[in-house]
């Protein structure tokens, strides 16, 4: 990066601010890259750029583990890799690396929201790749409580958070998939009875202003693909949208927009993304450059940021590119991920977000990685 830019104005000069035209629009820019593959490259103010200093890997390479973040930390906890894990690993906004207590029971393909003043982690495939019931909650100092268990034993559920409520959905028992849902107040108090539109698992969730919205999913264990959107308000009333495309194994980031691209169906996988208002007025954004499932997202800034991801169609099948959406729901194409890899798990904690993990099964293996984008 350079660290000064000189320009003649009336002899030499140091430059303390630069602008630049895009898009129509004055953007400012943050950082100057000189010689990246041959040319300059610029990253503008308030926009991601990649973090290229050494990040502490995970404790243990692992993938289909879940991510969470409260007070200073981000949290990554479970997986599956050489055997199954309980590791919870811990990032400061700084970077520095940490454990906090294992999960209560190793756990992966499990979900994971924040409430109040803790990181809650639910549901997910034990030991023995059964399902499971248990939730462990951590707060700000990383201490683990125990918080009331899902009211069934449930894998491959989503979470997230309405600003009032927790809420975990969907999932699957053995070949039972489940429309049930269970929500945790600030107090790590339990409401049941959450009822999605239709049974569903590897399905995606995100929260926009005052809502819950939980999308697509897989209706059975044969494949058969939703579009259905359930959304449950701060009094956990249910309400019900749609997607334009039926898919499973999606993503979704939070933020000015719920926002949900990837997936797979019967059709393939589509390159759809679509961001839903804090009216729940449904939008179409900008296609992702590349369509995959098992991909992974987070928000930071005025940012989605969409990384890895399968597609058994491209060549390499799992693939490092970086997808990000800002506000006006164009699409940008980040720096990607260092190893090419699915099935890992994304949080933003200050000023970075965080791609921990993931698998890739051509090499096949697990990984320790962390890639990091700063704001």
């Amino acid at each position: 990066m350079a660290k000064g830019i000189y320009a003649g104005v009336g002899g030499v000069k140091k430059v303390k601010k630069l602008f630049v035209g895009v898009g129509g629009a004055a953007k400012k820019v943050k950082k100057v890259f000189v010689g990246v593959g041959g040319a300059i490259k610029l990253a503008f103010s308030g926009e991601p750029s990649k973090v290229d200093t050494a990040i502490t890997p995970l404790s243990v390479p692992r993938s289909s583990l879940a991510a969470a973040s409260i007070g200073n930390y981000a949290l990554f906890a479970g997986g599956a890799g050489i055997t199954r894990r309980c590791d919870v690993d811990a990032y400061s906004d700084s970077l520095e690396h940490s454990m906090a207590p294992d999960l209560s029971l190793t756990a992966h393909s499990l979900a994971a929201a924040s409430v109040g003043n803790y990181a809650l982690f639910a549901g997910g495939l034990g030991s023995n790749d059964s399902s499971i019931s248990q939730v462990n909650a951590f707060n700000k100092s990383l201490e683990r409580l125990s918080a009331p268990t899902l009211r069934y034993n449930s894998a491959y559920l989503a979470g997230t958070n309405n600003g009032v409520y927790a809420i975990f959905a969907g999932g699957r028992s053995g070949s039972t998939v489940r429309p049930w849902g269970s929500a945790y107040n600030s107090a790590l108090e339990k409401i049941d009875g959450l009822l999605l539109i239709n049974n569903a698992h590897n399905l995606a969730s995100a929260r926009v202003g005052n809502y819950a919205l939980f999308a697509g999913g897989e209706k059975d264990t044969a494949g058969s693909a939703s579009d259905q959107v359930t959304i449950f308000t701060t009094e956990l009333n249910r309400l019900e949208n749609t997607l334009s495309a039926a898919r499973y194994s999606l993503a979704g980031a939070s933020g000015d927009y719920a926002i949900f691209a990837g997936g797979y169906s019967s059709y393939g996988y589509p390159t759809v993304v679509e961001a839903f208002d804090t009216s729940l007025t449904r939008y179409s954004a900008s296609a992702l450059s590349t369509g995959r499932m098992s991909l992974s997202a987070v928000s930071i800034g005025d940012y989605a940021i969409f990384a890895g991801g399968f597609n058994k169609d491209n060549s390499p099948n799992v693939v490092n590119t970086v997808d990000a959406f800002d506000t006006s729901l164009a699409r940008y194409t980040f720096d990607t991920l260092a190893t090419e890899r699915m099935s890992l798990a994304a949080a933003s904690v200050g000023n970075y977000a965080l791609f921990a993990g993931g698998f890739n099964y051509t090499n096949p293996s697990d990984y320790d990685t962390i890639d990091a984008y700063e704001i």
